[in-house]
């Protein structure tokens, strides 16, 4: 669950960063590439979508790393090096309010507006004709 106070306007989800971390034993990390635009229109509070994020193993060499290879342990041991992150944009509106409910009850007095996110593009897959 994420909330933000924005100003109305376009906006571009860019990205996100992943990190596993054991301390004094593993640490690494890894980028998500999102480039997911949308539309926050003046006084309303807009509920965007669920991501479903997963990490998994490459499937050809053209999918985008989740993570570089050095430091090589770490990002081979955490799967960033040689995965890639699959993501879906879901409406998951009714299931999802009963969480910000149970974290913002304000949210039972007012309107929420469901302005979800487009579909993901790989990012190798931008672009194409």
């Amino acid at each position: 669950m994420l909330s933000f106070a924005l100003e109305s306007g376009t906006y571009n989800i860019d990205g996100f960063y992943a990190i596993y971390n054991i301390p004094a034993i593993i640490s690494a990390s890894g980028y998500g590439e999102l480039k997911l635009e949308t539309e926050i229109k003046p006084n309303t509070v807009s509920y965007l979508g669920h991501l479903d994020i997963t990490l998994r193993e490459k499937k050809a060499e053209t999918e985008i790393s989740a993570g570089n290879a050095i430091p090589h342990m770490d990002q081979s041991m955490s799967g960033f090096a040689s995965g890639t992150f699959d993501i879906v944009v879901e409406d998951k509106y009714d299931e999802d309010m009963k969480s910000f409910i149970s974290e913002y009850p304000g949210l039972q007095q007012i309107k929420v507006e469901k302005t979800i996110l487009p579909e993901w593009i790989r990012p190798e897959n931008r672009n194409k004709p």
